[in-house]
């Protein structure tokens, strides 16, 4: 499937969970938001979700919110069937004004669900490894040791 070039009226700004573009956003919590470019006053809205894999949309809708009418274009919630956790998609919006015109879709944005606590995502601070607790500078004085003035670590990370 192409995309077709965008309307000039059509809507802009496109943000789920008031992110541009969201990488973590809880699938119960998907709300969409838009700006209408139109001279008129929204009167109603049609949202579509695809797969996005980073290529062009594909014609397989997830869900099509069909012609709501509402002149709302914040936080339109999501209504079709569950999203899978972890998976990207693509939305797109169109627009009707209240003189019946109807805008072309605007760009697809995309967004990603949140992973799965409860299927293995784990994760952990950056720390020191375990050999390097271990060491400690000698006892005696004298010179110190260049070994282990080395295994101290920086107190940041860096490049």
């Amino acid at each position: 499937m192409t995309i077709p070039a965008v309307s000039p009226l059509a809507p802009a700004g496109l943000r789920c969970a008031h992110l541009v573009s969201p990488l973590s956003v809880a699938p119960d919590r998907v709300r969409f938001s838009w700006l209408p470019r139109g001279q008129a006053p929204q009167s109603a809205y049609q949202i579509q979700i695809f797969p996005n894999d980073n290529g062009p949309l594909r014609p397989d809708t997830v869900w099509d919110s069909g012609e709501v009418t509402s002149a709302e274009s914040a936080d339109a919630p999501y209504g079709g069937p569950p999203l899978t956790r972890g998976e990207r998609y693509a939305w797109r919006v169109r627009v009707r004004d209240t003189a019946g015109a109807l805008s072309g879709w605007s760009a697809p944005a995309p967004f990603e669900t949140e992973l799965d606590p409860a299927d293995g995502w784990r994760a952990r601070w950056i720390g020191l490894g375990r050999g390097q607790h271990a060491v400690s500078p000698p006892a005696q004085s004298g010179p110190a040791d260049p070994v282990a003035r080395a295994l101290v670590p920086a107190p940041y990370l860096r490049r």
